[in-house]
């Protein structure tokens, strides 16, 4: 048996009380949840980190191929347009946007991601074909922000008149 014998010659079981027990199990308990939490967020940020920079990058394309004067159908060159929705993007040939053209790409956002603020005109920016430049510009309605509902985090992304294009992380 595990006994130890005690000064006054009296046997005594050796192990961890009840209280102690609880108390360890409530730290690695605590331990765990901080740790999970911010492994999620953290992940989460990249999420967003990584969409907002698809997000420019299919921008920028987008301009380069208004620039290029890209070919689309019957030998003519169009411009270029970006169409926001609120779960999504839309990158299409032509400044009308047609939900049936098959030339369109649909860029889907996660889950928890949306674009609490479309603030250019007809949710849609258009690349002049040649120029590139943003058609019918409008100063202060040139932003769009990107959110992470499940984090709070947003990234405000404005596309001046040039069609350069400027991030700030709120």
């Amino acid at each position: 048996m595990n006994y130890q014998e005690t000064k006054k010659g009296m046997k005594q079981k050796r192990g961890f009380t009840l209280v102690e027990l609880v108390v360890v199990v409530m730290i690695i308990s605590t331990m765990f949840v901080l740790t999970t939490q911010s492994l999620f967020s953290g992940s989460r940020s990249a999420s967003l980190d990584q969409l907002s920079t698809g997000l420019i990058r299919d921008v920028r394309e987008q301009q380069i191929r208004a620039m290029q004067g890209s070919v689309v159908t019957l030998g003519s060159v169009v411009d270029y347009s970006i169409r926001f929705e609120q779960d999504r993007y839309i990158l299409y040939p032509g400044m009308v946007y047609d939900s049936g053209n098959v030339q369109n790409q649909v860029v889907l956002l996660g889950p928890t991601m949306q674009f609490s603020v479309i603030g250019v005109p007809d949710q849609t920016i258009t690349f002049a074909r040649g120029s590139g430049e943003v058609r019918g510009f409008s100063s202060g309605s040139d932003t769009v922000v990107l959110t992470d509902t499940g984090l709070g985090d947003a990234v405000d992304i404005r596309i001046n008149a040039a069609g350069v294009v400027f991030i700030n992380r709120q």
